[in-house]
């Protein structure tokens, strides 16, 4: 299975704004899904919740691997470092007295 022809397929059937529209809905089921964890009464309840969560998850995933075709990578990459040297000063900055 070639994974990238697929996303371009995809992308090349229902068009950019499709497809960006799949990846915000991802998103939000996904946050639904984490969401309804806090109402877990029982091991039954969490376990299927959990099967929600990583069918959730893989759908996000998929529709990750197609931002590529969909943005400016250049940018997102700019963003990312940003980020991370943001959230590493968080994590190890030294604190002084």
């Amino acid at each position: 299975m070639d994974k990238q022809q697929i996303y371009k397929d995809a992308l090349e059937k229902w068009g950019w704004q499709a497809q960006m529209d799949m990846v915000h809905e991802e998103c939000l089921e996904l946050a639904s899904a984490i969401h309804k964890l806090r109402r877990v009464k029982g091991k039954n309840d969490w376990n299927e919740k959990m099967a929600d969560i990583h069918d959730e998850a893989a759908d996000i995933i998929i529709m990750s691997q197609q931002l590529p075709l969909l943005l400016d990578m250049d940018k997102v990459q700019e963003r990312i470092d940003f980020k991370l040297q943001r959230l590493s000063d968080k994590l190890y900055k030294t604190k002084t007295s």
